[in-house]
């Protein structure tokens, strides 16, 4: 169950930011859309009023109490060629004025659970029609951020990743998480030429860069060129659910066998999607190297270039002897929660992390949490994880089979998890994003 957000102020006074709904608004969960969440929850609570600006597919209606009804249909749809086509024509021909956005009523907002959930409680909702794939063939075809005009431009516009699009009339700046396709360009999908240009244009554009570890912001300034100044590391928050934590051991060991036939504290855990940055198949190749007789659970909806995990899962299934790994898709996240409390361990050994929230999700759990010793992890993890080698099958073999041999190690950890997760509490969270916002406001 998601947080109550804090109430929302409907000042005319107060200052807003409007944040992109990109991540937000899918389905299913990622990392980013959990930022942005915390971003528009955090707002209210540090002087500002959150605004959300959406893509709504097709013309808007007239009725627009009716779009908000409409207003994620088809999410995933898939921009066809003929308005593939259309948008080209458009990018070629539109004026420099872009779109404008329209502002839905805000008096009776109609979306109901799940998707209210998905969308926050933010104080107003912006749509244009068709804005991302039209943002994003913009920039393809004349190499700039497709810009948006409002009927208030915002205090502040925070784009939650680097989106091409630019708020006409407002300081825009942009949060970029990682530079994965250009540090690591066999681990994503992304066009990595059309990726490094949409970096050197928000380089070259934006009012400010956010970013969320110290990692980030030294490849950033290193691989982009961004001047020291114009970065700032917020890093992020974690907020764990009250009532997730109150669950005493006897509730979490009854959920986990009753709806997952695992035992309590006698597994590990992965959670997230299987793609190459993840470095599953190090992972799964330690694990069955270490001949421990604890299965590996992994929760995934999702990945990308992950043939080769998803066989060797397929062909390690759970054993008499406890062995084996158990996959399991997309869960409401209580049950993630409950899973990752009675985990013996969470392994988390990625080769690149802009941030890592699931090794600090377990952390502040007191979950004992298995982690990479480079690129973000290190900064979140500090010593309150056992770090191994990413590149080294040995390394995370060895990790595994110190966690399952020590009770004294895991109770060590346990303890130092729930410390070392509170230096990203949200207080600390809420502290470092009024220094952003009043310095670029």
């Amino acid at each position: 169950m998601r947080p109550a957000a804090p109430p929302i102020s409907k000042s005319p006074h107060m200052k807003t930011i409007l944040y992109d709904s990109y991540n937000i608004s899918l389905p299913t969960g990622t990392g980013i859309a959990t930022y942005a969440r915390a971003l528009v929850n955090i707002a209210p609570s540090i002087g500002y009023s959150a605004e959300l600006l959406h893509e709504i597919q097709g013309d808007v209606p007239k009725n627009l109490e009716l779009a908000k009804s409409i207003l994620f249909e088809d999410r995933e749809k898939k921009t066809t060629e003929l308005e593939y086509a259309r948008y080209t024509v458009e990018a070629f021909t539109t004026s420099a004025r872009g779109a404008r956005a329209t502002r839905l009523p805000s008096e009776s907002y109609l979306l109901e659970n799940p998707i209210r959930n998905r969308v926050t409680d933010a104080a107003s909702h912006l749509v244009v029609p068709n804005l991302f794939p039209r943002a994003n063939r913009f920039f393809s075809v004349r190499g700039k951020l497709f810009p948006v005009t409002l009927d208030r431009p915002p205090s502040v516009a925070h784009f939650t990743f680097q989106l091409p699009v630019r708020i006409q009339n407002a300081p825009n700046i942009y949060t970029i998480h990682d530079l994965v396709p250009l540090i690591l360009p066999y681990a994503s999908l992304d066009n990595k030429r059309r990726s490094y240009k949409l970096f050197q244009e928000i380089k070259n554009t934006a009012d400010h860069i956010v970013t969320v570890s110290e990692q980030s912001k030294a490849d950033i300034i290193r691989a982009l060129g961004v001047p020291e100044e114009r970065v700032t590391n917020t890093y992020q928050a974690i907020n764990i659910p009250e009532e997730a934590k109150a669950k005493s051991d006897q509730e979490i060991e009854d959920e986990i066998s009753g709806l997952f036939s695992l035992g309590y504290r006698d597994y590990y855990l992965f959670f997230g999607a299987i793609e190459p940055k993840k470095n599953i198949r190090r992972l799964i190749e330690a694990y069955l190297s270490s001949r421990v007789k604890r299965p590996l659970v992994i929760v995934s909806s999702g990945g990308w270039q992950n043939k080769a995990e998803l066989q060797i899962i397929k062909e390690n299934p759970r054993r008499p002897d406890g062995s084996g790994i158990t996959k399991l898709s997309y869960l409401p996240y209580e049950f993630l929660i409950s899973l990752i409390r009675g985990a013996r361990a969470v392994l988390f050994p990625s080769l690149y992390e802009g941030f890592g929230l699931p090794a600090l999700e377990a952390m502040a759990l007191g979950t004992p949490v298995l982690a990479s010793n480079g690129s973000s992890l290190s900064e979140v993890a500090g010593d309150a994880a056992v770090a191994v080698d990413p590149i080294s099958v040995r390394s995370i073999r060895d990790g595994i089979l110190a966690l399952d041999s020590d009770d004294g190690l895991l109770k060590e950890l346990s303890g130092k998890g729930p410390e070392q997760a509170a230096k990203f509490s949200p207080e600390a969270y809420r502290k470092r994003l009024s220094a952003l916002y009043d310095k670029v406001t």
